[in-house]
Parts: structure tokens; sequence; C-alpha cells
């Protein structure tokens, strides 16, 4: 049986919820499973490693894109993680 496709849904989380909910909606009705991290468990800010490694299993990236940025790892890579 194959799996359906999946999409990784990626933006900040409290200024676009309502931008989240509605692209998860959408690549729903297309067929795709939507990844995303309202969907992880509960263990506090994913590793880089643990989002690049859900990233590279996706098929498609949408990344919604606003004012806000993500989080910046701890380490010596100044880019924002959203």
């Amino acid at each position: 049986m194959s799996h359906p496709p999946v999409v990784f849904i990626s933006s900040t989380s409290e200024d676009l919820k309502d931008h989240r909910e509605q692209a998860a909606k959408a690549a729903r009705a297309l067929g795709f499973h939507p990844e995303m991290m309202e969907d992880w468990s509960a263990s506090g800010r994913p590793s880089v490693e643990a989002c690049l490694a859900r990233v590279a299993k996706a098929d498609v990236v949408v990344a919604i894109v606003a004012q806000r940025y993500g989080w910046v790892p701890d380490d010596t890579n100044p880019k924002s993680i959203t």
C-alpha cells in the first residue's frame, strides 16, 4: 500500500496559526499528509537535526513567511529556524 505524499509546512506558529491550519486543510484535500510541528511530541524545541530529518523525508516543503523570525539555535550558525 502506498502512502500519501508528505508536505512539510513551515512557518512561525503564533502569528500564522490560521494560515498553517488552512495550509494543512488544503494539503489534506489534495491527498497529502501534512507534517507539522503541532503533531510532534512535546519534548521542547526540536534540534536542528530533527527538523532537517523531517524536511529530508518530505516530498514537498511549504514555507509560509511573514514578518516574524522563528527560533535561533544555540550554535555558531545564526540562521533562524522556521
